[in-house]
């Protein structure tokens, strides 16, 4: 074949190291496998036999393998390949994810206008066919088609419009855009992707996303207009890292992320760069023998050098790709099988979000203290955290989670004993989620058939965490709070959905304690229904330990159809001495239409302050609960005159004063009557 009788011409011009053929036997030779001067350079070497085998299109491996390249003289200074720099920035709380493109030296050899440099990045409209049909169009692409990020639409240094720190852009190797001598860049017309919407040429200078799938960006070549200018900032030698820019990609973080991670950038470009070494003089030379690649390790030769790229990359992510944009994104189960592996591997430096994909994880996971987001992709309904034959809550919170710890759209169920607290070895509490001296963030998560001694779907421990859009059905506890029980602290509960859940004792929709280490629990926005506890408290039953004046809120609730075996269908929280009420603050509730099977005070019992905006169905006048204000009601509250201390007859104290008197018998004849 073709490709054989190829490998003994190769055979034959290694002989002599493939230097210029003279004699007339090298021009037979030449004659006879039909090579010519490919690349136009004014000589018969190397790169035109490369280019000759691409023409005949042998593989790339054979072709390393058995082309005896010859060995570049130069090795101190020229062009090494390019370097990718991968980053986040973050503007006004929008993320971008940046790529950073620049070409790698050997050394910063010489100063001014001996200086090694960049001095044109540029691309041909079509391919070559004088050169074995190398596509030569310059090309920036990413793998998933995403629109490139740019204020800058000229892609020019120094646009007015375009001096940002995540503006996409192209330039001849200023290190910030805009820097250097600007003036003496300009465009090139021919740095164009070739497309049959374009291929003829581009009439303006513009930036875009073609329409070819996946899209290839088109932008402006640039070159710089005097290339031996001594003050251009591209001299290598200004910097110690011997690299000069050549680009700047950016796509939006969130495009990434939504693309599912691991959208990849390829460089495909030709430059043209002045270099001591090429020629032993300061002449131009221009790498156009094929494009400059960032995906794979190539090898050009060019008037007699070989040029080995190696396209190497660095970037901010965990075990990142090369020529990938960074995301600080770790994706479950593609990266890590599973969601633990997942919040393992993430930095302690904050910022990381756990991206975890639809699906069942049967594991119990800990969120390690970490200041990172653990989130589901898809639907709460379809990324499910089973905690089915664990020995403990499915999640924990207990190594200082603050609010930047989030836990966000996870079904989190079937955790059927709860977690051992560090104070009390005998103890199991939170079968769904257990917080200890922690305040993470938790959004719209559903806690559900979970099942634990104290909070059968969570327990908070001196906790300030916001739970915001969860809802908590089907869980019990075997003690206190069957939906959710918080032991001190400033929880907030806010729009969430509490249901059907069930404990032997108080609280079956939640049990909140206020402690006298301070702080005081917030519910807002909830829908409590259809919840039963044992005795006390069918939707909230709430316990202060302490006088302190500032209480605990309840606002714009619906609590209706939760049952009681005791007190308080709906709301419970008792009076004693350490806290002579109110203790709790009641504010735009709808509070109706629940049970107390011991016909105590359906739906409340409790000394409340009313702070305005609520429907209560109770007959708070209605001491005895027999459906009506009488003579009898009268008589209870005679018994009690003085300091109200029987938690059983707070409705003594009619104006909620802290002692049954003269103003609260006046109360009682103003509501005298049937309660209907």
């Amino acid at each position: 074949m073709r490709y054989g009788l190829m490998c003994v011409a190769l055979a034959t011009l290694s002989a002599s190291a493939l230097a210029v053929h003279n004699s007339a036997a090298d021009a037979a030779e030449i004659a006879r496998t039909q090579i010519s001067d490919l690349n136009h350079d004014g000589v018969i070497d190397g790169a035109d036999m490369g280019l000759f085998l691409l023409g005949e299109e042998a593989p790339m491996d054979e072709l390393v393998s058995e082309l005896p390249l010859p060995q570049s003289q130069f090795v101190a200074a020229g062009a090494r390949g390019l370097f990718g720099n991968g980053y986040i920035v973050d503007v006004s709380g929008t993320k971008y994810s940046v790529i950073d493109v620049y070409i790698k030296w050997g050394s910063a050899v010489g100063t001014g206008t001996a200086g090694e440099r960049v001095v044109a990045v540029f691309g041909q409209s079509t391919t070559d066919t004088a050169t074995g049909g190398v596509d030569k169009t310059a090309r920036y692409e990413n793998s998933a088609s995403l629109p490139f990020q740019h204020l800058n639409t000229s892609w020019l240094p120094g646009n007015a419009n375009g001096n940002s720190t995540w503006d996409s852009f192209l330039t001849v190797g200023a290190r910030t855009q805009g820097a250097g001598n600007s003036a003496n860049v300009t465009a090139d017309t021919f740095f164009l992707n070739a497309t049959a919407a374009n291929a003829a040429g581009v009439a303006a200078v513009t930036g875009g996303s073609d329409s070819l799938t996946p899209a290839r960006f088109v932008g402006a070549g640039v070159y710089q207009a005097n290339p031996l200018d001594a003050g251009w900032e591209t001299n290598v030698a200004t910097f110690s890292d011997s690299m000069i820019l050549i680009g700047r990609f950016t796509l939006k973080t969130s495009d990434v992320v939504a693309a599912g991670g691991n959208v990849k950038m390829k460089v495909r470009t030709n430059f043209t760069g002045k270099s001591t070494a090429q020629g032993g003089g300061t002449t131009l030379y221009t790498i156009s023998a094929a494009n400059l690649k960032s995906d794979a390790q190539t090898q050009y030769t060019v008037s007699g050098q070989t040029w080995t790229f190696d396209s190497s990359f660095q970037g901010t992510d965990l075990n990142q790709q090369a020529w990938t944009f960074p995301t600080m994104t770790l994706f479950v189960p593609s990266q890590y099988a599973t969601i633990q592996s997942a919040i393992d591997a993430a930095p302690a430096t904050g910022g990381w979000t756990v991206l975890v994909a639809p699906g069942t994880y049967n594991e119990t996971i800990d969120l390690k203290g970490k200041a990172i987001t653990v989130k589901a992709s898809g639907s709460r309904a379809s990324t499910i955290i089973d905690g089915t034959g664990k020995n403990t809550s499915v999640v924990r919170a207990v190594t200082s989670e603050t609010s930047a710890t989030v836990l966000q759209g996870f079904t989190i169920r079937s955790g059927k004993t709860g977690s051992t607290p560090s104070f009390d070895a005998t103890l199991r509490l939170g079968g769904g989620i257990y917080l200890e001296s922690t305040s993470p963030t938790i959004r719209d998560c559903a806690f559900m058939s979970n099942a634990s001694a104290y909070g059968g779907g969570l327990y908070g421990l001196y906790s300030n965490s916001l739970l915001d859009g969860c809802s908590f059905s089907q869980n019990n506890a075997t003690s206190e709070g069957g939906g959710m029980l918080f032991f001190g602290g400033s929880p907030v509960v806010r729009n969430c959905t509490i249901s059907s859940n069930s404990c032997t004792n108080r609280g079956g929709g939640m049990h909140l304690v206020q402690h006298v280490s301070g702080g005081f629990p917030t519910v807002d926005g909830c829908t409590i229904t259809g919840n039963l506890p044992g005795t006390e408290g069918g939707g909230i039953s709430l316990y202060s330990l302490t006088s302190a004046p500032q209480k605990p809120l309840v606002s714009n609730c619906t609590i209706q159809n939760n049952t009681a075996q005791g007190r308080g269908g709906g709301l419970w929280s008792p009076v004693d001495a350490v806290n002579p009420g109110p203790n709790v603050r009641l504010v735009n509730n709808n509070i109706c239409n629940n049970i107390s099977v011991s016909n105590k005070r359906e739906n409340t019992w409790a000394l409340f302050q009313d702070d305005g905006g609520n429907t209560i169905c109770d007959c708070f006048s209605d001491i005895d609960g027999n459906g009506s204000v009488n003579t009898a009601d009268i008589g209870f509250a005679l018994l009690f005159v003085g300091e109200l201390t029987d938690p059983d007859f707070i409705q003594a104290d009619q104006d909620m004063n802290g002692f049954v008197d003269t103003g609260d018998i006046a109360l009682l004849l103003l509501n005298f009557g049937s309660c209907n």
